[in-house]
């Protein structure tokens, strides 16, 4: 992985990696029955890439709120809206955690590929779980355990669907769904106890 010149990771590499994965995109936004006039929250966005699509899908009626912890990822993102006349999408530098409170109540939120980062996915997904209306959805997007290793990271650091229900469980979340979509991806839809 490439380094920036504060030590992070590539913002457009990591955006790249995203792009890799957008035909799991649309089914995510499936499950969570997005649409036009909808607001959600991108936790962990990276360079951006699931929060663009998010925003085409909710159209100019509806809001993003795309958070990182990562400032050259989120300069990236805000960039990029920018350009493509993106206004309806608000990119924020915050570690998740750091978060006390979103702009607005949103109807869904992502968080994709970034729970196996987390040194306490409980209190990550608590935390999350206290920025979440009640009628929220949150879908949480991982790498297989069991998958093949060829992309993503090792297979020692992946979150399977038994312990993902188990952090739920404990953070006061439901997980409704959960669909293998690759051999490496799987996602769930949790829902607010």
């Amino acid at each position: 992985m490439s380094s920036t010149s504060n030590g992070g990771t590539d913002p457009i590499r990591v955006f790249g990696r995203q792009a890799l994965r957008t035909l799991l995109v649309p089914e995510w936004f499936h499950a969570l029955a997005l649409g036009a006039g909808d607001i959600i929250a991108d936790l962990g966005c990276g360079g951006g890439y699931v929060a663009l699509r998010a925003a085409e899908r909710v159209g100019e009626s509806g809001t993003v709120y795309a958070y990182d912890h990562d400032p050259e990822a989120v300069d990236l993102l805000r960039h990029t809206a920018a350009l493509h006349q993106v206004h309806h999408l608000h990119a924020v530098v915050a570690e998740i955690e750091s978060v006390t409170s979103l702009p607005a109540p949103v109807d869904a939120a992502v968080l994709s590929m970034v729970l196996h980062h987390a040194r306490d996915p409980v209190t990550t997904l608590r935390h999350i779980r206290g920025l979440l209306p009640d009628d929220a959805r949150l879908l949480v997007a991982e790498f297989a355990p069991d998958g093949p290793g060829t992309v993503g990271p090792s297979l020692a650091t992946r979150l399977g669907p038994a312990h993902l229900n188990e952090y739920a469980t404990n953070a006061g979340f439901d997980m409704d769904l959960v669909e293998r979509q690759t051999s490496e991806h799987w996602f769930c839809v949790l829902t607010p106890r």
